[in-house]
């Protein structure tokens, strides 16, 4: 039996129906917008009050998307999609990973991490310093930092 759907794919309580033409294309326009953003920007990281050249709201469309997939709500089928698109689940997370990419590419070009707080790498690798030094980093993201230079 079909698993109940609202017109953005979320799961909904109540009787079993199927998902109208209407809805079906709304769906549609959110991953078509989502893909023009994605090619345009080369990332999903969209702002939560972005609204596209045509009108459409995909900063509340990404947001929706987010909320139902943490709650448990989104539809498998509605993940895949935006996966393949490269949805960003956890904005706060894909920051962080950003930042060690640029922490990593700081290291290859000066050979330290030792980078002026005065720089956006050097402020959030302090950052991150003060964090482990109070025991509040995370320790996945610490032992990642370790790995990237010990020191």
């Amino acid at each position: 039996m079909p698993t109940p759907t609202r017109e953005n794919g979320i799961r909904a309580a109540g009787p079993w129906r199927t998902t109208s033409c209407r809805h079906r294309s709304r769906r549609r326009l959110g991953l078509a917008a989502a893909q023009a953003y994605r090619d345009e920007h080369g990332h999903l990281d969209v702002p939560a009050g972005y609204t596209d050249s045509t009108g459409y709201t995909l900063g509340t469309f990404i947001t929706t998307m987010r909320d139902a997939a943490k709650a448990g709500r989104l539809e498998a089928d509605w993940i895949a999609e935006l996966d393949a698109l490269g949805m960003i689940w956890d904005k706060h997370d894909a920051a962080w990973r950003a930042r060690l990419t640029a922490a990593a590419d700081y290291l290859r070009a000066h050979g330290h991490l030792a980078a002026p707080a005065t720089t956006p790498i050097g402020a959030w690798l302090a950052e991150q310093r003060h964090l482990a030094a109070k025991n509040t980093l995370d320790a996945a993201r610490a032992e990642t930092l370790a790995g990237l230079d010990p020191d």
